[in-house]
């Protein structure tokens, strides 16, 4: 046999010895793609800009070696090529991937056009993805929606958790692991309870939980706050979301919100005078920092860093709720997208975005 046929049967024998491994009934080329995808690691912001492939947390391009581009992506979504695990496919952190950065001109965006959406062998309809950034007039079993107004009429916006189902529609694996919401029906099939502003069962009136009086110090969990009226994915009453790290505290690592009654991230407040903190892991030298992109993530406590430095706007820290702006951004809150929901990402938008009557998570007070 010449080189030249052993070299043109080398692609049949890997199609024969990947079928021969092949442990998820796949077809022998989605096996090959998978086994050659790279497993995706986070350096957090401790890098000199030199991240190679599969390898985060980049900002920008110039963040990736070169003919790497930083891929954005937000929590539930992949990155070309790469293996993420449970906890980065959650996060949003953002990959170096394979290519240049083409040179393009992006359009403005405009408002999604209502389409009448592909369905499903069962009836159902295709859930797609359009996108979370001042989308408007979604339509059947499209998002990311955060609340009525984003759908287009008869429609409501159903809040879910990663691996729900949204009624009436059927989801690819991708948007079943994310926590995009959908617009669906808003009528009596889905039983009034899949999120959105239907008429539901007059429930029991709802009772605010206490608000534990502010210590003067010592260490304290920090809680999202609430008041009845709030409506957080269409129930009446309380889901206590506290601050907590996302996985160990240690610098580089994120913060996001969870159930207060899992042992939530106790914090310190560091006063650096009237009305300004660092926000401490409690006993421990790490820090709440803001880094470009509005993101928050924990870092090595440095006193003289302002990035470090927190301000209760337009009130104090010993009030019964405050709201959290960096020094130097106040007008800017720390906050999560929309209504709460388990392992979702604490970050800073601005404070009227965060206060809107459909999110309501401006507020924390100490818990």
């Amino acid at each position: 046999m010449t080189v030249l046929q052993l070299l043109l049967k080398v692609p049949l024998l890997l199609l024969v010895a990947s079928t021969a491994a092949n442990q998820h009934d796949e077809q022998p080329m989605q096996f090959l793609r998978r086994k050659l995808q790279v497993t995706a690691r986070n350096f957090g912001r401790n890098h000199n800009g030199n991240l190679g492939l599969c390898e985060g947390h980049c900002v920008t391009n110039a963040d990736c070696r070169s003919g790497f581009t930083c891929f954005k992506r937000d929590a539930g979504d992949d990155a070309p090529g790469c293996t993420l695990s449970d906890r980065l496919l959650a996060s949003r952190v953002d990959f170096c991937v394979a290519g240049n950065p083409p040179d393009v001109t992006f359009p403005t965006p405009v408002a999604a056009p209502i389409q009448v959406p592909p369905t499903s062998s069962n009836g159902t309809t295709r859930a797609s993805y359009v996108g979370n950034d001042n989308v408007s007039n979604l339509g059947l079993c499209q998002g990311d929606c955060d609340r009525d107004s984003d759908c287009a009429q008869g429609l409501k916006c159903h809040q879910r958790n990663r691996g729900q189902e949204a009624p009436g529609c059927t989801l690819n694996r991708s948007l079943m692991n994310s926590d995009n919401d959908f617009c669906v029906r808003n009528d009596s099939s889905n039983g009034g309870d899949g999120g959105g502003n239907g008429e539901t069962p007059t429930p029991p009136a709802p009772v605010a939980s206490p608000v534990r009086s502010p210590p003067s110090g010592g260490s304290f969990a920090l809680k999202l706050y609430w008041e009845p009226g709030y409506d957080w994915q269409n129930e009446p009453f309380e889901r206590k979301w506290c601050m907590s790290c996302r996985g160990r505290c240690s610098a580089g690592g994120e913060i996001a919100i969870f159930d207060c009654d899992d042992s939530p991230t106790q914090w310190e407040f560091v006063s650096h005078g009237p009305n300004e903190v660092q926000i401490k892991v409690a006993n421990r030298n790490i820090c709440v920092e803001e880094f470009p992109g509005n993101d928050l993530e924990l870092a090595d406590c440095d006193s003289s860093n302002q990035k470090q430095r927190f301000v209760a706007f337009g009130g104090s820290f010993n009030d019964r709720r405050f709201e959290i702006s960096p020094k130097q951004r106040q007008g800017w809150c720390m906050t999560q997208r929309h209504h709460p929901k388990n392992n979702e990402s604490v970050n800073v938008e601005p404070c009227v975005t965060a206060r809107r009557d459909g999110s309501n998570t401006s507020y924390w007070n100490k818990y």
